[in-house]
């Protein structure tokens, strides 16, 4: 038998590089693998901070791990929830509070600003 190696990433004192494009938005990089385009991160979004519309071409699934917000319909999620956005475009996020997620994405996300023109692509080569 063949026993596997873990793949662990210390990162309570990792830094969150921040994102030029999306002020108040920090990301830790998780799994970042050329051959899958299969992605994963830690996201920091800081209070009263938005994270802008999103157009995803897959999956991407996000557990809140601290923090509250809101949907641009009103809905609030917090943490322990679990958001789910599939192959189209979603609207804005607005952090309530200091805003932590985790999200694993399986393809390529592309961020818009208000006029709907692309504003920076994220996808497992990206390097912020």
């Amino acid at each position: 038998m063949t026993v596997a190696t873990n793949f662990m990433v210390p990162t309570e004192n990792r830094p969150y590089r921040s994102i030029k494009e999306l002020p108040g938005v920090g990301l830790k990089p998780m799994n970042i693998k050329e051959d899958t385009p299969i992605w994963s991160a830690v996201m920091r979004i800081e209070a009263g901070a938005c994270l802008p519309v999103r157009e995803h071409k897959d999956l991407c699934e996000v557990f809140v791990v601290r923090g509250h917000g809101k949907f641009a319909d009103g809905s609030v999620f917090q943490r322990g929830d679990y958001v789910r956005e599939e192959n189209g475009t979603f609207d804005k996020i607005t952090a309530n509070s200091e805003l932590v997620v985790f999200f694993t994405h399986h393809g390529t996300c592309q961020f818009l600003d208000d006029e709907q023109n692309p504003l920076l692509e994220m996808s497992h080569m990206t390097r912020v």
